[in-house]
C-alpha cells in the first residue's frame, strides 16, 4: 500500500519553473496544492492546468506559508516541495513506497543543484533535506529565510533514494542577484538574533566558503559548473556579513 500523501508548494512569479515541478509530482498525489501569493504571471493557470489546487493567500513568510498550506492539506503526510525542484523518478518510487512506522518518522532527500543544466555532483549543493513528514508532528518555523522544520516530539530520519534537482538559478546574473536578496534576509535574520561581526569578516567568509565548496568539499570536480557555484557561494557569504555589518554601523 503506498504512502497517502498531499503536496505543498508556495509560489510567487513561478510560471518558468511550475510545469516542470508538477509534471515530476504526477504519479505521487491527488491532492497537489499551490499556494500562491498573488502572482502577476501565469503561475496560478500553468499550474490548475497541470492538476494541482490553486489557493490564493497574502504572504506570510516562508513558514507561515507553508504551514497554511499544510493545514488545508487532505492527508497528515506532507511532500513539501518549491517550485524549482523536481523530483526524479527514482526519488518518486521511494516516497510512494515508503512505510512509516510512526508519524514521528520523516524521509530526508538528497537536493542537488542544477547549475546552467549541470547537475552539481560535488560542492555544498548536495544537502539533506527532510521534505516528507508528518504535520502532526512538524511545523515550520518563522525564519526570515531558510526556513526549518521543528518538531514536537524526537523525529526517527529515514533517507530516500533518488534526486531532488534544485533549478534555482536561470542565469549567473539572477544567481548573484538571487543571493544579494537572500543575504540581506540571513543579515537582518542575524542582527535581530544579536549576531556582532567585525569589518574583516565579510572578506574572510568569501574566503572561507569558496576555499570549503571548492576545495573541501570537492567542487573542482564539476567543472567550470562547480567553479562558478562556489565563487557565486562565496559571494553571498561576502554580501551577508558585510550587510550584518552595516546594519551593526547604523544602530550603534
Amino acid at each position: 500500500m503506498s504512502l497517502s500523501i498531499s503536496i505543498i508548494i508556495i509560489t510567487k512569479n513561478e510560471a518558468s519553473n511550475i510545469e516542470r515541478c508538477l509534471l515530476s509530482l504526477k504519479n505521487l498525489s491527488s491532492n497537489i496544492i499551490v499556494v500562491d501569493s498573488y502572482s502577476t504571471d501565469a503561475t496560478a493557470q500553468i499550474a490548475t492546468k497541470f492538476g494541482a489546487e490553486v489557493i490564493t493567500k497574502d504572504w506570510l513568510g516562508y513558514g507561515a506559508t507553508k504551514n497554511y498550506g499544510n493545514s488545508i492539506a487532505q492527508n497528515n503526510w506532507i511532500l513539501s516541495i518549491d517550485a524549482d525542484e523536481v523530483v526524479d523518478e527514482t526519488l518518486a518510487n521511494s516516497i510512494i513506497n515508503w512505510q512509516p512506522k510512526s508519524n514521528t518518522d520523516v524521509l530526508l532527500v538528497k537536493r542537488y543543484m542544477v547549475w546552467q543544466n549541470n547537475i552539481l555532483n560535488f560542492g555544498a549543493s548536495i544537502e539533506n533535506k527532510i521534505r516528507v513528514f508528518n504535520r502532526t508532528n512538524m511545523q515550520w518555523d518563522n525564519n526570515l529565510v531558510h526556513e526549518n522544520l521543528v518538531p514536537i516530539k524526537p523525529i526517527t530520519k529515514n533517507i530516500a533514494k533518488g534526486k531532488l534537482l534544485h533549478y534555482s538559478y536561470k542565469n549567473l546574473q539572477h544567481a548573484y542577484q538571487s543571493n544579494v536578496n537572500y543575504a540581506k534576509l540571513m543579515a537582518q535574520q542575524k542582527y535581530k538574533s544579536g549576531k556582532k561581526t567585525f569589518f574583516i569578516m565579510p572578506y574572510l567568509q568569501y574566503v572561507i566558503s569558496f576555499f570549503k565548496n571548492y576545495f573541501i568539499k570537492l567542487g573542482m570536480l564539476d567543472g567550470y559548473a562547480g567553479l562558478a557555484f562556489a565563487k557565486c557561494m562565496a559571494f553571498y557569504n561576502y554580501n551577508k556579513y558585510k550587510i550584518l555589518y552595516q546594519l551593526q554601523k547604523a544602530n550603534n
